[in-house]
């Protein structure tokens, strides 16, 4: 129903449409002092604010006092979170963009900075401060990256070994965190790069781990030897590892989430995967097509996994022509995984082609309608 406005004493009214959000939940500019009325922030909500025409406009959650959202003239959406620090100072921190973090995750950021501003800590502060840091001590990502492959890797381990994690390097972290500096990078960024990664990758074989962004700053490059700055916030006790191992016949897992347990090293999925040989579906959703292929050497599945995880073809002639970009972005929007037959690992190899042989021929892999050549 459209509001009736009167705009003074004898001129006629003017109609205009009620908004969608009840105007008593947004405020323009938040000065201290203010009362926020708050409500439930959603997707939805948060996407149908309008802009003001002026100024900036700010919705505040009712589940996390403290937390809202800031709108532009111009439609740029930012959660935030307003709180007091020490010496009963207020802060207004911008979280991130609507449109790159989820308001889920902005909510559960906002709670970690006000429980920190209650410990007597200025998280503004804190990040002006790491912004402020010499260029000499925060060199930007890749070129610590670059020193950490020269000085410690090749010191350490075979021309092979270099090479491959060079690689590992360049398709999984640089795209994502390549040129920031050290000290902007947090927790968040980490997890936002699929998924939250677990130090103990470094002790693995090669055949089953992946060495990422855990590995060249926590174990590799000892941050007290080369930024005497850093200081452990948070020891978290156990880090998201992936989902629990379904069962054989219950695998399908996307590109990202076999990332996230090879990656983390998951021990539910290694040690089931390790254990059998088996016959596997690889099914590219863009294309619709679909791969065979057999695992049946040492650590069976797993092992035949990570390898895609590490380069995004596994060796496979035709899924390298699919894979042409670096960021392995085609595979994490495409590839699904799926476990088609599994068998004891004391199985005869000859037993394992056989059946590889017996599902190409059944789902046409091969020539036009799929993605195997033989």
């Amino acid at each position: 129903m459209a509001d009736v406005i009167k705009q003074g004493i004898g001129r006629k009214p003017t109609i205009r449409a009620a908004p969608s959000l009840p105007t008593a939940h947004v405020r323009t500019e938040c000065k201290q002092g203010d009362t926020m009325a708050r409500i439930r922030l959603t997707k939805t909500l948060v996407d149908d604010l309008q802009p003001p025409e002026k100024g900036q406009s700010f919705v505040w959650d009712s589940e996390v006092p403290g937390f809202g959202v800031r709108v532009t003239p111009t439609g740029i959406k930012a959660s935030i979170v307003q709180t007091r620090v020490r010496l009963g100072k207020e802060r207004r921190i911008a979280i991130g963009f609507c449109s790159k973090v989820p308001l889920a995750e902005a909510r559960q950021e906002a709670k970690k900075l006000i429980a920190a501003a209650d410990l007597g800590r200025d998280p503004a502060q804190e990040r002006k401060e790491a912004r402020e840091a010499k260029p000499d001590t925060d060199p930007l990502f890749e070129d610590f990256a670059e020193r950490w492959l020269n000085e410690v890797v090749a010191t350490r381990n075979r021309a092979s070994t270099l090479k491959y994690r060079r690689l590992l390097v360049k398709n999984h972290v640089t795209p994502h965190i390549g040129t920031e500096h050290l000290s902007e990078i947090g927790r968040k960024d980490i997890e936002d790069m699929h998924p939250i990664h677990a130090p103990a990758l470094i002790q693995e074989a090669i055949a089953d781990a992946m060495p990422i962004i855990r590995d060249v700053i926590v174990v590799q490059l000892n941050f007290e030897n080369h930024y005497p700055g850093f200081q452990v916030q948070e020891i978290l006790r156990e880090p998201y590892s992936g989902r629990s191992f379904p069962g054989f016949e219950n695998i399908d897992l996307s590109f990202e989430e076999l990332e996230t347990l090879v990656r983390n090293n998951r021990p539910d999925w290694k040690a089931a995967l390790a254990s059998v040989k088996g016959i596997y579906l690889i099914s590219d959703i863009t294309t619709g097509k679909h791969y065979i292929g057999s695992a049946s050497g040492d650590q069976g599945i797993w092992s035949r996994w990570c390898a895609y995880v590490a380069t995004g073809h596994g060796g496979n002639a035709e899924l390298r022509t699919l894979v042409s970009d670096p960021t392995l972005d085609y595979c994490r929007k495409s590839f699904r995984f799926a476990l088609l037959e599994f068998r004891p690992s004391v199985t005869s190899d000859d037993v394992i082609l056989m059946r590889e042989s017996f599902w190409k021929r059944i789902l046409l892999t091969r020539g036009e309608y799929g993605l195997n050549r033989n």
